[in-house]
């Protein structure tokens, strides 16, 4: 059985695909132990071709999948779990990419300890140009149980990055399906199910690189809609009663605060305060505001505030509220 597969879901990036497959050939040192699987949503034949040509160099086993009709976001990660061959899954979007030495990293630590269910390693966050705009990683390993783990990632909404984090096969195949029904806070209902029940190791290595741009899927995210998904999900955490209602209270305000002014803050850096503002209008909406307030965020809440009103150049002032409060760091957005 292959040890890993690593598996792009795609849409019509052919440019994007093509970096993503080059990074997972420079990371990869024994190609025998891992399997590529590109997903195709793509309804012309751009990434068909790219991957004929990358598949070609590749000495290991890769398969392109064709999805036409294209099956959507949650349906290309259900497609690309279901067809994965490897007793591990990294799932790769299109926009992101590996680091050299990722794929040695993660097999070392499935051989480390086998009954590794979920592993969540370092990434680089990245601008399209592969700018630096944080290090998210662990200073140390930690086996977090699933009490602890379930509590980290309701709390912080960037906690886990897809090209993070490698799951189990068979972890998937327990907690089920990504669920269509969230579209794209699907992967978020997903961790919690995965920590829940397993817990997580979080472990040093940085193995990737999350991608923040523009066309990237999160970008639209920041509306209503994906505010009563989240919501949503918070209700059927607190139908279990496997958090104490005071304590799931305040990370849902944690989340939702740290969430909307990361969507802010992005624009923000592009020195767009019109959508900031639109974003941070989501805090008014009636269902956040029940939540109440987060104690964690209420002073980069108020920075940001002060922020859009400011008359200076946006993109000097928010790198100035990085240096005064080196929690805004974790703003760039899932």
């Amino acid at each position: 059985m292959i040890a890993l597969s690593i598996c792009i879901p795609t849409f019509e990036r052919p440019d994007l695909l093509r970096r993503a497959l080059q990074s997972i050939s420079d990371a990869t040192g024994d190609a025998n132990e891992v399997e590529i699987l590109v997903s195709d949503d793509s309804q012309d034949d751009r990434s068909a071709r790219i991957c004929e040509a990358m598949f070609a160099q590749w000495p290991g086993r890769a398969r392109r999948i064709e999805n036409r009709p294209k099956l959507g976001l949650v349906g290309n990660f259900n497609r690309c779990v279901a067809a994965a061959s490897g007793r591990h899954i990294l799932i790769l979007h299109d926009d992101d990419y590996l680091l050299p030495g990722a794929v040695a990293a993660v097999l070392l630590a499935a051989k480390a300890t086998p009954m590794r269910h979920v592993m969540l390693f370092g990434v680089d966050v990245v601008d399209m140009s592969g700018r630096l705009r944080r290090r998210q990683s662990f200073r140390r390993e930690i086996h977090l149980k699933p009490e602890d783990a379930l509590l980290q990632v309701i709390s912080n909404s960037s906690y886990v990055r897809f090209p993070g984090i490698v799951v189990a096969a068979d972890a998937y195949a327990a907690v089920g399906p990504f669920d269509t029904a969230f579209g794209g806070t699907t992967d978020l209902d997903m961790w919690i199910r995965l920590f829940r029940r397993f817990g997580v190791e979080c472990l040093q290595p940085i193995i990737s690189a999350y991608s923040v741009h523009d066309e990237a899927h999160t970008a639209g995210m920041f509306n209503p809609d994906t505010i009563a998904s989240v919501l949503t999900i918070f209700d059927r955490v607190a139908e279990q009663h496997v958090v104490p209602q005071h304590v799931l209270r305040h990370c849902e305000a944690d989340f939702l605060a740290q969430f909307i002014l990361g969507g802010a803050y992005r624009h923000l850096r592009r020195g767009d305060r019109s959508g900031a503002r639109k974003v941070m209008q989501l805090f008014d909406l009636p269902p956040v505001r029940s939540v109440g307030p987060s104690r964690r965020w209420w002073l980069i809440r108020l920075a940001i505030g002060a922020l859009m009103r400011a008359p200076g150049p946006l993109d000097v002032e928010s790198r100035l509220l990085e240096r005064l409060y080196p929690d805004a760091s974790i703003l760039w957005p899932r």
